[in-house]
């Protein structure tokens, strides 16, 4: 609200109310209006520029009309854009992707040491950075993870620092230097500038530090050649959340004008005057009115009352389930993760789940470990080797995501056991698609059967039925008259 009217609110609130009202009937035929004008380009084939590559990977995006904050805000605010983003979280972070180096037994302790103190600021772990790392990279479209290093008295000191994109020094002027970032001319990142300080602190200044390109990965989802900066996920839907929440806003204002008792008194004009004489009215002129519980009121010859009878606007429901349906579409989640499960079954809910899991693949094995993960593993292995703890080799990292929890145990498990037996699918594969180190959980179940046959424990592990069950309880059996 501007000054001009606030003034008019303090003076006159009915009049400051319909500016408003008008203000924003205005706003509204205006993107109206923006939304349903044609777009030649997509309409015309004859447009001069239809069949033009130009070679920049962002001419075929509209120009960038809504900036970070507003969809910082929004998944701040909006409950679907909330859910939308711990969705995906919890799919391709969950509590961490984890990674065990290969080879030396030395790497993979100083490894498992560094997990807990990875962050520069001491808050979180190397898990925990992963999440905001992501989070980040989903909602604003980018983030920075800069290599820095700690004063330890052990170990290796490499530290990670995760920015946001507002950090980049935009307000540094060079020919070489983009929205802070430094590029050669093959149009490579060189470097990259950031505040010193967060804008919007009041210790904000111009002051930014320099970090060279091996000293920074830029973590975004490319989806162009020569994309420069990162889109977030929440671009193509923001206009579908604004609409469901101006549709539940609507209805809910429209709940409440409901549940007001509200009556409009009519006069003849014979005895109006005389009527309205003693009666207060407000700057409108108008009568002020009200009702009190047990009024009764006898009105004058030629006074009738009428009662407002607001009639609700069908089809909300329906309405605000497409807009979810696209924004499920858009943002590359399940309809069914806003919480409606009303209308699906075993069958249709594995189909659907199994193309989002699909894609939440798609981001991590092509994205974030390459991108990022092996980056960070690469920079801890040059620090371990210059420190002179490790020898100067090079290891790998194997690095497992959350395992997807099954649907249905029972039949995920029969349908795994029958492909192992017919040589369809390997148990090291399973094993990973679970989200665990093959070797790893290899050597688990080696320790617990040697626990186990040392402590003279047998169990039965076959399906109930089968002739291997048959067999285990017949050793059970055995097993137990040995022992009696």
């Amino acid at each position: 609200m501007s000054i001009l009217d606030r003034m008019i609110a303090a003076v006159a609130p009915r009049h400051a109310v319909s500016r408003a009202m008008a203000r924003t009937q205005l706003s509204v035929l205006d993107q109206t209006g923006k939304r349903t004008q044609p777009r030649r380009r997509f309409l015309d084939k004859s447009d001069a520029n239809w069949n033009v590559n130009t070679g920049n990977p962002n001419d075929g995006r509209p120009a960038r009309v809504v900036n970070r904050m507003a969809i910082e805000r929004l998944v701040a605010t909006n409950p679907y854009a909330r859910k939308i983003k711990n969705v995906l979280l919890n799919n391709i972070v969950g509590w961490g992707i984890t990674g065990v180096p290969k080879g030396s037994k030395t790497l993979q302790r100083l490894w498992k040491d560094w997990i807990t103190v990875a962050d520069w600021k001491g808050r979180r772990d190397f898990y925990g950075l992963q999440e905001l790392a992501v989070g980040k990279m989903l909602s604003p479209g980018e983030v920075f993870i800069v290599r820095r290093y700690g004063k330890v008295k052990s170990g290796v000191p490499l530290r990670l620092q995760v920015l946001g994109p507002e950090m980049l020094a935009t307000a540094k002027f060079d020919l070489n230097i983009t929205d802070g970032i430094e590029y050669d001319d093959d149009d490579r990142p060189i470097a990259y500038h950031f505040y010193k300080k967060r804008p919007g602190t009041a210790r904000w200044t111009n002051d930014s530090i320099r970090f060279p390109a091996d000293e920074v990965i830029h973590l975004f989802v490319e989806e162009d050649e020569g994309q420069r900066r990162g889109n977030s996920i929440f671009e193509p839907v923001l206009r579908k959340l604004d609409d469901i929440d101006d549709s539940l806003e609507a209805d809910l204002v429209r709940r409440k004008i409901e549940s007001c008792f509200v009556g409009f008194r009519t006069m003849a004009e014979d005895v109006a005057d005389v009527a309205l004489g003693d009666r207060e009215t407000g700057d409108d002129g108008h009568v002020i009115e009200s009702f009190e519980p047990g009024m009764i009121e006898t009105l004058r010859v030629g006074e009738d009352i009428k009662f407002s009878d607001p009639k609700p606007a069908g089809g909300l429901g329906e309405a605000v389930k497409i807009n979810l349906f696209a924004t499920a579409a858009g943002t590359g989640v399940m309809y069914e993760h806003f919480g409606d499960l009303s209308n699906i079954n075993y069958s249709s809910y594995k189909a659907g789940n199994i193309e989002f899991r699909r894609s939440v693949g798609r981001v991590t094995y092509l994205t974030i470990i390459p991108v990022a993960l092996d980056r960070i593993f690469g920079w801890f292995v040059d620090d371990a080797i210059t420190l002179g703890l490790v020898a100067a080799r090079t290891y790998e990292c194997k690095w497992t995501p959350p395992p997807f929890e099954s649907i249905d145990e029972a039949k995920e498990a029969t349908g795994q056991a029958l492909q192992m037996a017919f040589g369809l699918e390997s148990r090291r594969n399973l094993v990973n698609a679970r989200g665990y180190d093959y070797e790893e959980l290899m050597s688990e179940i080696s320790d617990d059967n040697a626990t186990e046959a040392k402590l003279g424990l047998t169990f039965n592990t076959a399906l109930p039925g089968s002739q291997i069950a048959t067999g285990a309880e017949d050793g059970n059996k055995t097993a137990a008259k040995k022992a009696a």
